[in-house]
Order: C-alpha cells, then structure tokens, then sequence
C-alpha cells in the first residue's frame, strides 16, 4: 500500500473543471452553456457542504467514466493511518528463539 502524499497535489483550475463538467454534460443537457454551468457550479460551492475539493471528486468521476483516468482502486487515507496505527499499537508476537545445539 503506498501512502498518499497530498502536498504535492495540484488542483486543477476551476475553468478547467467547469469545462469538463459542460462537456459531459452536452448529450443530455445541450442547452446549457459555459456562463449557465458556472452558475451552476457557484450554486453548488454556496452550499455549506460542499467544498472544491467535492467538485474535484466529481469531475474525476466524470473523466474515470469517459475513460481519460483509469479506474484503479486509490486507497483512501484513512485506510493507510488505521493500517499505520494498527501496526504501531498492536503488540509484535515474541520471535522464537532458535535453539543452539552443542
């Protein structure tokens, strides 16, 4: 399990996401346009729940569908700090001692 370094992490701009999420957006909803899917995406920001950092998980599922990202399965960091706690709290089992003949 390799352990997710966040600080070198660079988020994509928000045009950028914005333009993803038109585009995938065209086949079902071909009226919308760049300024109307901005004010969507404000809308959704407004939200007290939401974060950029939820827009950018959404746009990742969009581009992982389109098959631009491939679908691995990422190991979500909580997961790596309970592996790294378990291993650090849970007592190590005594090695066996190997018998010296003489």
């Amino acid at each position: 399990v390799q352990e997710l370094d966040l600080s070198q992490m660079q988020l994509p701009s928000l045009e950028f996401m914005v333009t993803v999420l038109l585009h995938a957006s065209q086949k079902l909803n071909h009226g919308i346009n760049q300024d109307k899917m901005f004010d969507l995406v404000d809308a959704f920001l407004d939200e007290p729940d939401n974060s950029v950092m939820l827009l950018l998980n959404v746009v990742m599922d969009v581009l992982k569908q389109a098959k631009y990202l491939p679908e691995e399965e990422v190991v979500e960091e909580e997961e790596v700090v309970e592996k790294v706690v378990e291993e650090k709290v849970a007592p190590k089992k005594p090695r066996a001692k190997k018998a010296v003949a003489e």
